[in-house]
């Protein structure tokens, strides 16, 4: 559930500069997805998947499923889903995410990395030690 300060001032200037019913679609994203972190740490996995499944959707409409933002929803959604073993859709989002990442951020952008890290996290638990490591030396770098 990392980068939730840099996710929150997203949303603030996503307030700022956009109509007012868009404007009410963004502050829905960053509830559900705000939900969905307190769910995880509570230990409701599957109502935290729910929630940022919710969230990634309302992203998906708002800023199209090319973004940072979405990014960054599919992702942490990727790890939560690893803790269900859900591990093939985990590692779709995941991998989705680091590809939008790839092409939208910087080349030194700490994002990269987290995708990196939450790719070998599955691989590390489905027993893919090889790509578990080559996916946490590719983290390493960030």
């Amino acid at each position: 559930m990392a980068h939730k300060i840099t996710g929150s001032l997203v949303v603030v200037l996503l307030l700022v500069l956009m109509p007012a019913a868009a404007q009410d679609q963004a502050v829905s994203v960053d509830s559900l997805y705000t939900q969905s972190g307190i769910e995880y740490g509570n230990g409701n996995y599957q109502e935290s998947i729910r929630l940022m499944r919710l969230a990634a959707s309302h992203q998906e409409t708002i800023s199209g499923p090319r973004s940072l933002e979405y990014a960054e929803i599919v992702d942490d959604l990727g790890f939560v889903l690893t803790d269900v073993q859900e591990y093939e859709e985990a590692e779709e989002k995941i991998t989705l995410a680091l590809t939008i990442r790839r092409e939208l951020s910087s080349p030194d952008s700490l994002d990269l990395g987290d995708s990196f890290e939450n790719l070998a996290r599955l691989y590390a638990r489905t027993g893919e030690l090889e790509r578990a490591e080559a996916s946490f030396e590719e983290a390493r770098v960030y």
